[in-house]
């Protein structure tokens, strides 16, 4: 029933870069840098051999449109480097087709992670993040309220990059689940 176009060792290399990055995330908060190039040449090289010129042009699209979208946040602190990065590269092995998936299962994921993290992080801390909350809800600029560093729990968002491109990569036909 689910099913994705690209071979075995493909599938292989998508999830073993991926399960590295969540990992190292988990473990370091830290996503090294080659390791997000990896699987964004990998992924390139995927859409290419498996979809031709189109293919490696579409991937190229949803990593340029993932990396833009959370640019910002990024800017103000909202997300990590290692995290924009890996989800650009990421979506350059699902291609313009798979996108509108990967952004909202990663989205669904990555709320469920932070709610986890906000409720072991410190009380003081949970406090400010409700301030933040009631900020961004009242649609105000982003917030510049820091939470104290003691007691923080962060979110490896890793996880939800490789929960929303998995999930992605394996829907039947990418856009057309939405029918």
């Amino acid at each position: 029933m689910f099913a994705t176009e690209y071979n075995l060792p493909l599938v292989s290399c998508f999830f073993g870069l991926l399960a590295v990055a969540v990992a190292m995330d988990v473990a370091r908060r830290r996503i090294p840098n080659l390791l997000s190039i990896a699987l964004a040449l990998t992924g390139l090289g995927a859409q290419l051999v498996t979809h031709g010129w189109r293919g490696g042009v579409s991937g190229i699209a949803a990593g340029v449109i993932i990396f833009g979208l959370l640019f910002w946040p990024w800017s103000k602190g909202g997300v990590g480097g290692g995290d924009l990065k890996l989800a650009a590269a990421a979506a350059i092995w699902l291609g313009w087709s798979r996108l509108i998936s990967f952004i909202l299962i990663g989205s669904i994921v990555g709320g469920s992670v932070a709610l986890v993290c906000f409720a072991f992080s410190s009380p003081e801390v949970r406090q400010t993040m409700r301030k933040n909350v009631k900020y961004a809800a009242m649609l105000r600029a982003w917030p510049d309220i820091k939470a104290p560093a003691a007691g923080r729990i962060s979110v490896p968002y890793a996880i939800a990059v490789a929960a929303g491109a998995s999930c992605a990569l394996f829907l039947p036909g990418g856009l057309q689940w939405l029918r």
